[in-house]
């Protein structure tokens, strides 16, 4: 199967960096009190602006006071705490393309997440660390040899630095590699865990022993070698039975275009299937690999429960959603044009 029809960027859907930080004089937020958690968020919330290294990122708070707002950045991991049974003075910046958001008052006192579509975990690293260091000269970083930057959990010592990576793994998943996968990925300190249908996130479980560099690299290693295997089984699955693969994704084309209301678990798979269509060369879409990989993501989000309710600024009954859920398939059907009456060139 030709690389020009499937990319192994196109496997890969975003990277994402959290980078977590607390300040030496202060207590850790499990500690602190109401008082002592406004201090801390107010003197982040006036450092943060007026750092050089953060100025392009255009960072605007936002009102948590909004429970959809709160339930969208629980459920899309942003936060780990719930804001609203927080007796802690939780803060959110976020950028204008958010993919870059600074919390503030959560576990810890500052987590930074940057995530990008096509640049890989060590460009990441790169652009954190420029962040990073402009922490650094405005506030005393909790720090202590030999263990490394201090945190609310102790399996974050050394580096607090967590990769992660949403993948499109559908081929090592039909053919039952990625359980061997799996089980291997644990000597090296990586875990791949299930996220929904054929997606799934690969992250670091170890941060200590290893520089910051080291591990986007190591994460850099794990994603390409595990698109190269996607690719494979790729190629094993179109070979064994192109015909069924076929049915699949232009049953799921058709039930995008149709369908008047949907469950979540069921607009997964179809968008699943649709994204393998289209590396298949089955679907075509407009924009560029980066823009489509924006666009998937973007699908994903919006299908979502949570994002359903946000868009209408008020919680919904199951049956309102499943209904909105299907307008908003009907809706990007139309970015869509089926290519599999035509030949593809596998």
């Amino acid at each position: 199967m030709s690389k020009s029809i499937i990319t192994i960027n196109g496997i890969c859907i975003y990277k994402k960096i959290k980078l977590t930080r607390n300040i030496n004089s202060e207590r850790f937020t499990a500690a602190m009190t109401t008082d002592q958690s406004i201090q801390v968020r107010h003197f982040i919330e006036s450092k943060i602006p007026y750092l050089q290294a953060f100025k392009k990122y255009e960072l605007a708070s936002v009102n948590l006071e909004n429970r959809l707002e709160q339930q969208r950045y629980l459920s899309e991991g942003v936060f780990y705490v719930d804001p609203l049974k927080s007796n802690l003075a939780v803060g959110l910046m976020i950028s204008r393309d958010e993919r870059f958001y600074l919390c503030i008052n959560d576990l810890d006192h500052i987590r930074m997440n940057l995530t990008s579509y096509d640049e890989s975990f060590d460009e990441l690293w790169q652009n954190l660390d420029l962040l990073d260091d402009g922490l650094g000269q405005v506030m005393d970083i909790a720090y202590l040899e030999p263990f490394g930057y201090l945190t609310s959990k102790i399996e974050q010592l050394g580096t607090a630095l967590n990769g992660e990576a949403l993948m499109h793994l559908p081929a090592l998943k039909r053919t039952g590699f990625i359980n061997a996968i799996t089980e291997s990925m644990g000597a090296i300190g990586v875990q791949i865990k299930p996220y929904r249908s054929d997606f799934y996130i690969v992250f670091n479980t170890v941060t200590l022993g290893r520089s910051e560099i080291e591990l986007a690299l190591l994460l850099d290693q794990v994603v390409e070698k595990l698109s190269e295997r996607e690719l494979a089984g790729r190629e094993t699955i179109w070979v064994s039975d192109s015909l069924k693969l076929k049915d699949q994704i232009g049953r799921a084309f058709g039930q995008c275009q149709f369908s008047a209301a949907v469950e979540e678990d069921e607009a997964l798979e179809w968008i699943s299937l649709l994204m393998l269509g289209e590396r298949l060369g089955l679907v075509e879409s407009e924009g560029s690999t980066q823009e489509s990989l924006y666009k998937w993501h973007d699908y994903l989000l919006r299908v979502s429960d949570i994002r359903i309710e946000k868009e209408k600024h008020k919680s919904l009954g199951y049956r309102e959603k499943m209904q909105r859920r299907g307008e908003i398939l009907n809706e990007i059907h139309t970015r869509w044009h089926w290519r599999g009456d035509e030949n593809v060139n596998i």
